[in-house]
């Protein structure tokens, strides 16, 4: 199996196994930047993310996060 950050590359099997995530595209889209590129900015010559654009991947995130958990049984939700 591939290892991946590319939350694009993931969110393509995930929807080849379950549908449901295909809506999640424009999130995963969002998101993706901040999986690889934020972590090194100095070596890619990437600009650090406003606070607006936090906040929204934040959002994106939290829509994610909500969504994965939903679909697994409650007594393997973490916490």
């Amino acid at each position: 199996m591939e290892r991946t950050h590319d939350l694009e590359r993931l969110l393509e099997l995930a929807t080849a196994l379950e549908p449901k995530f295909a809506p999640l595209e424009t999130q995963a889209h969002v998101l993706n930047p901040y999986a690889t590129a934020f972590r090194y900015p100095d070596t890619l010559g990437v600009h650090f993310p406003s606070v607006a654009e936090v906040r929204t991947a934040l959002e994106h995130a939290q829509a994610i996060y909500d969504f994965v958990l939903n679909l697994i049984p409650r007594e393997a939700w973490p916490g």
